[in-house]
């Protein structure tokens, strides 16, 4: 919020390689004591975000193209419901767990949960600089730019469940930009490259492989490629199985698949005799069940 206001949405777009949503947008007039004070369009507001390392990172810069001083209040408002996909999608719970009261502390704070499964579930959210004052929904900042002046302020969030905690978060906005550029430098670089006469058919070439880029996960037995966004991102048997071998010759992440396949053999052959024509049918034909 601009003072009372949202900001003027401009444009938005995600970076070709999937890594960063970049909006622009600006002011609507700013009114004090009946007198506009700061112009529509004088100041250029351009978020950006990144989801690096199981932390969300955001940017917002504020530029005053102006010719004199402004000084005014934005604010980011947050909260945390802790809705499972279910809810999102219109299903009404009869016992839903307590919301803990939000906990405020020295660069930021903490909303959590405490759910029917007995499991605390919290999102943390740090802030670089700290805010000039917050309460439990809402952190605002107070600035003054001079004609051409520039700020940038910085927070990061994070979910944590149980005992999982990432530690220390830092808003590191431009360092782990750096990183992800980096990071998928280095994978394409190990892929081959394909190129046609045809632009278009590149930019959808281009574009399927940003998009598988970005549906690989690494796991614990190799990169997955995930599914189910929006809506959720985890693993699916029979989708991931075919993308991986459709893939191979492309991007590596079919070496998960082959992983899981011997851990399942493995544990099938654990499975009470009664029970193993049932697992049996379940590996052949079903692929789309080894993994829920």
């Amino acid at each position: 919020m601009l003072g009372k206001d949202r900001p003027l949405l401009l444009s938005s777009t995600i970076r070709e390689d999937n890594a960063v949503l970049a909006v622009d947008a600006t002011n609507a007039d700013v009114w004090r004591n009946g007198e506009i004070v700061i112009p529509q369009g004088t100041l250029h507001v351009f978020r950006s975000k990144i989801l690096w390392e199981k932390t969300c990172h955001e940017r917002l810069r504020i530029h005053n193209y102006g010719r004199a001083p402004v000084e005014f209040s934005f604010s980011v408002e947050f909260d945390a419901d802790f809705a499972d996909i279910f809810e999102v999608r219109g299903v009404r719970r009869e016992r839903r767990g307590q919301r803990i009261p939000t906990q405020l502390v020295q660069d930021g704070l903490v909303l959590a949960y405490d759910g029917l499964d007995d499991c605390i579930r919290r999102t943390r959210i740090v802030f670089d600089p700290p805010p000039t004052r917050w309460s439990e929904s809402a952190a605002t900042y107070q600035i003054r730019l001079g004609p051409g002046e520039a700020a940038s302020y910085r927070w990061a969030i994070v979910c944590e469940v149980g005992a999982d905690s990432q530690g220390e978060i830092k808003p590191c906005y431009e360092k782990v930009v750096q990183e992800a550029a980096r990071a998928l430098e280095s994978a394409h670089a190990r892929e081959p490259q394909i190129f046609a006469s045809n632009e278009q058919f590149n930019d959808w070439l281009n574009r399927s492989i940003a998009d598988l880029h970005m549906m690989r996960t690494e796991t614990s037995y190799g990169p997955y490629p995930y599914a189910g966004v929006p809506w959720f991102s985890t693993e699916f048997g029979r989708d991931g199985i075919i993308t991986a071998l459709q893939c191979m010759s492309l991007i590596p992440v079919s070496r998960a698949v082959s992983s899981r396949t011997w851990l399942l053999r493995k544990r099938t052959r654990r499975i009470p005799r009664k029970m193993r024509n049932r697992a049996r049918c379940c590996t052949r034909h079903a692929p789309a069940r080894w993994l829920h």
